[in-house]
């Protein structure tokens, strides 16, 4: 997050708004930390501020309804945006309500086949991360691979599927890379079960071909045109999945390198004399270990990263209670599911391996339980 810089504006909404916040506050503490305490008074300012979420959402119904930012509107959005210490002025704004207003129906359309019904948690989103990131990375010089580490549930097919569509809209020619796609082909990964019945499910380190990955994104970097870019099929084999047919295309300004432990580093082997559940047998450590040694094989992979997103959920746990609620197709029963996901936490776990990053990554979002957003933070 850039460090707190003055701001002059000559709305009053602001100044009311920095008065609110600031009343009450010994004023040698706020010259020592002013961006700690600004925070710090965010929630209680909010709890009885005119400027709340419901007035946010009517500016920007407004906006896709095709009604024009009034001078109260653009205050009131520029004040918000000043508190959350985004660098940004009315034209930047501007421009912002004029992307929402004609971007809205494919967004939303594209929300609706993905199963997503929350209109008011998807204009958040629009507003707040989706459309401020992509004016950011169109502004970035190409090509450019983007390096997402996204927790099971997080909403990373979403947020690759939105951003398509919102970079498509500037001519910039977009495609997505999974750590799926790079998996180790069925009968390579018969054989290294063979040699340790430990990973008996794809995904952990030592499950994908480096090799592959890092051929693909040299391409993308030294603008190879065709770039074939590897897929998998997850339903082959009876659900132990298959790499199939690479997809040819021409050109890629940015490329979303995409996956559950995309970026991540080896951490010091101490760490796992003490895990967190569920690494409790000394078995389960000396897998953890064993991942975590991995690690170390895919760090020139990730060496071809240019930026890190990492999408945070506020508790690692949400990723089983949202894994168990989108299996309705029978594929597992619940206890099946906990044991798939308790698997991934004893390979990497977050509560290990995602606090060293938060500092490293360019973006971290914060994702709540109900999949709607948290703070955003830029480095």
């Amino acid at each position: 997050m850039p460090a707190c810089k003055p701001f002059i504006f000559g709305q009053i909404t602001l100044k009311n708004t920095l008065k609110k916040i600031l009343s009450g506050i010994n004023p040698l503490v706020w010259v020592a930390n002013p961006r700690e305490l600004l925070l710090n008074h965010w929630d209680s300012f909010f709890a009885n501020s005119d400027i709340t979420a419901m007035k946010i959402l009517t500016i920007l119904r407004g906006l896709i309804d095709k009604n024009p930012l009034t001078e109260a509107d653009l205050a009131e959005l520029l004040a918000i945006e000043s508190l959350n210490f985004r660098e940004t002025n009315p034209l930047i704004l501007q421009e912002r309500a004029e992307l929402l207003t004609i971007l809205w129906p494919r967004v939303w359309q594209k929300c609706q086949e993905l199963g997503i019904n929350q209109p008011n948690q998807i204009l958040i989103s629009c507003w707040c991360f989706w459309i401020p990131w992509a004016l950011e990375l169109r502004s970035h010089a190409k090509p450019l691979i983007q390096g997402i580490l996204a927790p099971q549930g997080t909403g990373k097919t979403t947020l690759t599927s939105i951003m398509s569509i919102i970079l498509a809209y500037f001519d910039l020619k977009v495609n997505n890379l999974s750590l799926d796609d790079i998996y180790k082909t069925y009968n390579e990964r018969i054989k290294l079960r063979q040699k340790d019945e430990r990973l008996r499910w794809r995904g952990p380190p030592g499950t994908h071909d480096i090799a592959l990955g890092i051929k693909v994104l040299e391409q993308v970097c030294q603008q190879e045109s065709p770039i074939l870019i590897p897929r998998f099929d997850k339903s082959l084999h009876q659900g132990q999945g298959d790499r199939i047919a690479a997809e040819q295309v021409e050109g890629v300004d940015i490329l979303f390198f995409e996956g559950w432990f995309v970026g991540m580093n080896p951490i010091e082997e101490t760490v796992f004399d003490h895990a967190p559940d569920p690494i409790n047998s000394e078995e389960d450590r000396q897998f953890a270990r064993d991942n975590n040694q991995r690690l170390r094989e895919y760090l020139p992979l990730w060496s071809k990263i240019d930026r890190l997103l990492i999408l945070y959920p506020l508790d690692y746990r949400y990723s089983l209670q949202w894994r168990q609620a989108a299996e309705t197709k029978g594929g597992m029963n619940p206890s099946e599911i906990e044991e798939f996901v308790k698997y991934f936490w004893k390979s990497l776990h977050p509560q290990l391996f995602l606090p060293p990053l938060l500092k490293q990554a360019h973006l971290v979002v914060e994702i709540n339980r109900d999949h709607s957003l948290g703070k955003i933070s830029y480095q």
